[in-house]
């Protein structure tokens, strides 16, 4: 089965926001055996979405519009699919209620505003509940068994009404066959020495396996997938192909599915009952933003100490000014310094000391913009690595942070 994916938007166009839904739902899609085959972007224009609804219709049976469905007057896609299927607009008293109740709420009038044109919806309309939001999903059926589905713009709304009301109903109308994925997530390799580590691997893989690569900054997701009618075999054979990988990969591999770095970390940390903490020059508090993304991260991270200024290491984390003079801030000797330090001062079980040359300026011939340096460890065992980037400055920062969390998986699990 094979959808098309629709935003609707001129902000899209002009590249005032990045497209972020097209490629979640598709994601989302893969998982149940649909395969998107076209996305693209469509501007506040009725003969636009109109005339771009006919041609994918005539390709796919099921397209997916999301976007337009506000209360503003270049929110047109109710609208546009109203002329489309050539019926009326008409109000559903349902959401109608629900806005009245939603607007009350939260303190605001509803009689003060226009809540029956949010309300309406184009004839026929299967409305699909919208409780993160005010605009609700529509599922429409344009006949022969092809279905228009429009969602709001808004991520997290649209997130919502995919898992909750979309897939369930694909699912049961337009059964599918069964697509398997397993992924990796592997650390501390370049994607050419992987591949030339895994090419055996690869060209003994069954034709109907498919390993995809899937390259971040500092690390790689590798991506099995396979097809087919018999769920139960299906899942063997990609269980054997990922035991394999472990097996040729090792510690490489950091962990599976949707795991982050910072997610390992945090697990490690937990099961080991370690406090961890941070001390941030180049980095500026990047490290440490990462990690207490995790949900319940407060179990295991104490704290960071963000020492830009060589003032702030000499003062909060006690580096000899000595040091900084003679091997400056970006050093084995003061990264080290700045260690000892954090793990006094905070007392956790094990820390994480950076500095470096972020870039665009401050680099030099002896130390260019992309020289880092990491201390990490306990109090009673350390280890230092140099890590060598390139010259911008974002790429740099996220790059240490990452790179330093596989440092630290690495040393707590030897």
């Amino acid at each position: 089965m094979k959808v098309h994916v629709l935003t609707i938007g001129d902000e899209i166009l002009i590249g005032q926001i990045i497209d972020t839904n097209s490629s979640w739902i598709a994601q989302r899609l893969n998982l149940i055996g649909m395969k998107v085959s076209q996305m693209k972007s469509i501007s506040d224009e009725l003969s636009d979405i109109k005339s771009q609804l006919q041609l994918s219709l005539n390709a796919v049976d099921v397209v997916i519009i999301t976007g337009g469905l506000g209360p503003t007057k270049d929110d047109i896609t109710k609208k546009a699919l109203a002329e489309f299927l050539n019926v009326p607009l008409v109000l559903h008293e349902e959401t109608l209620q629900s806005l009245f109740r939603f607007f009350t709420k939260i303190g605001r009038d509803p009689n003060t505003m226009d809540l029956a044109q949010q309300a309406q919806v184009p004839e026929n309309t299967v409305v699909l509940p919208n409780k993160m939001g005010t605009a609700p999903g529509m599922w429409l059926n344009t006949g022969l068994g092809k279905v228009i589905i429009s969602l709001p713009g808004v991520p997290y709304e649209m997130e919502y009404l995919m898992e909750n009301e979309v897939i369930p109903k694909l699912q049961t109308t337009f059964p599918s066959e069964i697509i398997i994925h397993k992924t990796l997530l592997i650390a501390g390799i370049p994607e050419t020495t992987l591949s030339q580590r895994l090419e055996t691997f690869e060209n003994e893989l069954p034709h109907f396996i498919k390993l995809a690569y899937l390259p971040a900054l500092s690390q790689i997701r590798l991506r099995l997938s396979c097809s087919g009618d018999n769920k139960q075999l299906l899942e063997g054979l990609i269980l054997e192909k990922t035991n394999q990988l472990h097996n040729i990969l090792g510690q490489l591999v950091a962990g599976e599915d949707e795991d982050t770095l910072p997610v390992v970390i945090g697990r490690i940390l937990k099961k080991n009952n370690y406090q961890l903490a941070c001390a941030e020059s180049c980095t500026g508090g990047f490290l440490s933003h990462i990690i207490t993304l995790v949900p319940g991260s407060s179990q295991y991270f104490k704290g960071a100490i963000v020492s830009y200024a060589n003032e702030i290491k000499e003062k909060s984390l006690g580096v000899n000014p000595v040091t900084i003079e003679k091997y400056g801030a970006v050093s084995e000797e003061t990264v080290i310094e700045m260690l000892h330090g954090l793990l006094a001062h905070t007392n956790a079980d094990i820390g994480v000391a950076i500095s470096g040359v972020a870039g665009p300026d401050g680099g030099t011939l002896e130390k260019p913009v992309g020289t880092i340096w990491v201390a990490l460890g306990s109090k009673e065992k350390h280890q230092t690595f140099l890590v060598k980037a390139g010259k911008n400055r974002e790429k740099n920062i996220q790059y240490a942070a990452y790179v330093s969390l596989n440092y630290l998986r690495l040393f707590l699990l030897n």
